[in-house]
């Protein structure tokens, strides 16, 4: 039988665990709380650039923001996490990149060293970023807008990909592959755009289509920022509380035990004592 200082030292331990893990549970549902009363409800800015660049016609279609460069690769950036109970997500993530781009050379971009430790597990060469902070910033958008616009205009890809947590409720949650650039959104939108007659395009269709193109870019990435963040922690707090519940159950059995065992230890001593006096 095991001891009963082991097992009363096990019951303590485990109790003690559930009262952190119910603190840290309680601060991130109220994180959760707040960044869900600040994520942006309404897309103004996307939808007036969307006009904006229907406006120009659908002569831009042959721009190249609305053609894949298959001779290219394509790249996939991954939105993981390194906050702490988010394995799972991560793994989500990862494995729909990897699935969905199994038929194409892929330049994968990750952010965060744990989603990038996953796709070296897999055997897949990438390239690192930082992940985000806690709030979504316009300075953090506009870095890693520029870095994989950058690689799309220097011609090291044909394409543009995003794998990252879509935000549905706060218990659903689904890993999902979009693509940003070639812009199908835009062509989609510019082919049912009315046309207005003539529209004077000052200095050129392309150096106003680029920057249209980037700030919608940025648009875009800023509302699948928002989305995984919102996912991120919502995925904490489920799995803080499952983790509650379990070492609950755990210290309830560990509290069977261990009044078993005082209860059997004492019935002991008690046989002995009175085996004792019948002998005397």
């Amino acid at each position: 039988m095991e001891p009963v200082g082991k097992i009363k030292k096990n019951m303590d331990y485990s109790k003690d665990l559930k009262e952190i893990i119910d603190i840290l549970k309680l601060v991130s549902s109220s994180e959760y709380s707040r960044l869900f009363s600040v994520v942006p409800r309404e897309n103004d800015l996307g939808d007036i650039l969307t006009d904006c660049i229907g406006m120009l016609g659908s002569n831009i279609a042959d721009t190249v923001y609305f053609k894949e460069k298959e001779d290219l690769p394509q790249l996939v950036l991954l939105i993981c996490s390194d906050e702490g109970f988010l394995g799972e997500m991560n793994a989500r993530i990862v494995n729909v990149a990897i699935r969905k781009s199994r038929n194409k050379e892929t330049r994968f971009v990750v952010m965060g060293e744990r989603g990038a430790g996953l796709l070296a597990e897999a055997g897949k060469k990438y390239v690192s970023i930082p992940t985000l902070d806690n709030e979504v910033r316009i300075k953090e958008v506009k870095r890693v807008a520029n870095y994989i616009m950058g690689l799309y205009k220097n011609e090291k890809v044909g394409a543009i990909n995003v794998v990252y947590m879509k935000f549905k409720s706060y218990t659903n949650h689904v890993a999902e592959m979009v693509r940003i650039i070639p812009c199908d959104e835009l062509v989609r939108h510019i082919s049912k755009h009315e046309d207005n007659g003539e529209v004077i395009i000052a200095p050129g269709v392309e150096s106003v289509m680029g920057y249209l193109v980037k700030m919608w870019l940025e648009d875009s990435l800023f509302r699948l920022f928002w989305s995984s963040k919102l996912s991120e922690w919502a995925t904490k707090v489920i799995k803080l509380e499952n983790s509650s519940d379990e070492l609950k159950n755990i210290t309830e059995r560990l509290k069977f035990k261990y009044f078993k065992a005082i209860h059997a230890k004492s019935d002991k001593v008690i046989r002995e004592i009175f085996a004792a006096k019948t002998i005397s």
